[in-house]
């Protein structure tokens, strides 16, 4: 199950975190203006300007609010940058909120919440306005001054800091939106990178199946004839984690592999998977393509949605086979939470999908096709992964919702492969390099996961007595990249008993 998190930008949070700063300290000085001195109500700058002024609030608000909770919409607005440029932006942003506090401080009371000039207010002369007239707009030349003054009628213009009028307010407004949208165009640079660079070499089509209102599901084709094999993928795998492997099985079978909800290019949903959903959903893709029997293959955590859906619709199942996948997650959580000595991924892990690949094969051992590493990470336009395209409280959610499996129920033929972890280096590629704090924490997390997996092979055994079990020593997790040749012998075996 997994096969990476991705190192988050920390750029979406930054944006937003500078913003609200500069809100709160303008909210700040606003209300202390407020009370000691006059107010103006904003019905005087009439039903027109409101409308504009909320507008362009909306707008610039919004997009950056937007770009936080869904980058993925704002993908229109990204710019090739460098990383430098990133950083610039966000020192330029704080200088900005140390500005804005500078400024409304030096105005005190004659800060006005309008673009009205207050019937008591002062010409300031100290502070920033020592050098520059209007520094919280900032005018451009003494002729955008002059336009804007030109604006105000004449029994108005008093020489005071708060005359502003239309132009003004405007330049003021779309300096400001221009500043944080192009941050905010610079770090939304987090799509996947141009199907011009890179052809999926795996010989699929795709095709996507609505299982509820709003809510599709990649499918992946290999084509074939025979009875259709449908594969399942892992916890934050998606069905290209079966790219290299599935096509071998076109000459005696349909192939077909499904993508859940909330991973890779199928639809995200604030609810659904929990097994009872995740059920629900193979069982509208097999409507949808008509497939009344199928073997299933699953992969991980995707053994739960096999047993739960051989025992819903038996009829449906000629064959289950579970890829290191037959155990009861719902202990997975526990066990994740044990302390893993694996390397951390660093800056250079994350320059390329090829970088990716390497990293998870050196910490991991995992081979993982590319075309699911780009499927499941954003990458910017410069080819550098920065974000997982599922949220960690769609895992968490997964997780939760496992439940646990009832063997009893099944009644289809059933092979069970098993990766058998015999010593800590077998799951730790990088033993060699761990110090002996590091090798006593690896030894720890392979003796629980030992004893894990051991009780659930022997529940396998006891509940389902019939199920084939091949066992495979030194495989690890995705054992049908690590040891693809036995895998796929066994599966043969199995498939030609369960037609």
């Amino acid at each position: 199950m997994g096969g990476h998190k991705a190192v988050i930008t920390p750029f979406r949070w930054l944006i937003l975190a500078v913003l609200l700063a500069a809100l709160t300290v303008s909210a700040y000085h606003r209300v202390r203006a407020r009370r000691t001195s006059e107010t103006i109500s904003r019905r005087r700058e009439g039903p027109l300007f409101q409308s504009f002024r909320l507008l362009m609030a909306l707008a610039l608000f919004g997009a950056v609010v937007l770009y936080v909770v869904r980058p993925e919409w704002m993908s229109w607005a990204s710019v090739e940058m460098p990383l430098w440029v990133r950083w610039l932006g966000v020192l330029l942003g704080l200088l900005t909120v140390v500005l804005v506090h500078w400024v409304l401080r030096t105005l005190g009371p004659n800060v006005s919440e309008t673009v009205l000039t207050k019937e008591r207010h002062e010409l300031v002369t100290q502070g920033p306005y020592r050098w520059v007239r209007h520094p919280l707009f900032g005018h451009d030349t003494r002729n955008a001054t002059a336009a804007d003054f030109g604006r105000v009628p004449e029994a108005q213009q008093r020489p005071g800091i708060m005359l502003t009028g239309w132009q003004s307010t405007l330049r003021g407004t779309l300096y400001l939106a221009v500043a944080l949208l192009v941050a905010c165009g610079v770090s939304a640079a987090q799509v996947p990178l141009p199907l011009a660079t890179w052809t999926d070499p795996s010989p699929h089509q795709v095709r996507f199946v609505s299982v509820a209102p709003g809510v599709r599901l990649e499918v992946l084709d290999w084509g074939g004839s025979g009875p259709p094999l449908v594969f399942l993928a892992g916890l934050q795998d998606v069905a290209h984690g079966f790219d290299d492997f599935a096509p071998q099985f076109a000459d005696h079978h349909h192939v077909l592999a499904i993508t859940r909800r909330g991973y890779g290019a199928s639809s995200q949903s604030r609810s659904g998977y929990e097994l009872a959903a995740r059920t629900a959903d193979l069982r509208a893709v097999l409507d949808s393509l008509q497939l009344a029997r199928v073997v299933l293959v699953g992969h991980s955590i995707a053994g739960d949605e096999l047993t739960a859906f051989a025992a819903a619709y038996p009829t449906r199942v000629s064959g289950l086979v579970y890829l290191d996948a037959a155990y009861d997650h719902s202990g997975v959580r526990d066990l994740l939470g044990e302390h893993a000595p694996w390397p951390p991924m660093l800056a250079r892990d994350s320059a390329s999908p090829a970088a990716v690949h390497a990293y998870l094969k050196r910490a991991f051992g995992m081979h993982i096709p590319e075309a699911q590493l780009r499927a499941i990470g954003r990458y910017d336009a410069a080819g550098r992964l920065t974000a997982d395209v599922t949220p960690g409280r769609i895992d968490s959610l997964m997780l939760a919702g496992c439940g646990h499996p009832d063997y009893r129920a099944v009644r289809a033929p059933a092979l069970a492969i098993y990766a058998v972890v015999d010593s800590a280096p077998q799951i730790f590629p990088s033993w060699a390099a761990l110090d002996p704090a590091g090798r006593t924490a690896a030894n720890h997390f392979t003796a629980a996961l030992q004893t894990w997996a051991a009780t659930e092979r022997a529940r396998l055994r006891r509940e389902l007595p019939t199920a084939q079990v091949l066992e495979l020593h030194g495989a690890n997790h995705y054992v049908f990249s690590s040891h693809p040749n036995e895998v796929a012998q066994g599966m043969r075996a199995f498939l030609a008993l369960a037609r």
